[in-house]
């Protein structure tokens, strides 16, 4: 018995369910192809009533490369893609940031709307250095 009906299910319906959920996906090609190596940092910027409160770096990695096996032997490649990946549940957020596989998350307080007169906002900022 298929009890989730996988040869029913499309890729719109899947993306249908994600969006009801709260969740969101963001493939962020890194272009052009990196050919030496740089520091990659993924920060997160809390903003209160327009002003900057907080950063913190989410980076799953320091460098813009990751590491694979292959074959029982460990290699080293450019990251040529970031993977952001929301989801909104109440007044919290989560977000999980990968790097080829590599992946770290947060959960972020959000704000929606007004709160005692306070509006949160928040954005996130990729940076290669």
């Amino acid at each position: 018995m298929d009890e989730y009906q996988a040869g029913e299910i499309s890729k719109v319906d899947l993306l249908r369910a994600l969006n009801s959920l709260g969740a969101r996906i963001f493939n962020c090609q890194l272009l052009p192809r990196f050919t030496k190596t740089y520091n990659l940092t993924v920060d997160v910027d809390e903003y209160l009533n327009g002003k900057l409160i907080s950063t913190k770096n989410v980076s799953p990695n320091e460098k813009n490369i990751y590491f694979f096996w292959e074959k029982e032997k460990q290699y080293a490649d450019y990251a040529s893609k970031i993977q952001l990946i929301t989801r909104d549940a109440d007044s919290v957020s989560v977000l999980s940031v990968d790097v080829m596989g590599n992946t770290t998350g947060m959960k972020l307080n959000t704000w929606i709307g007004k709160i005692n007169g306070i509006v949160g906002e928040g954005s996130v900022k990729l940076i290669g250095n």
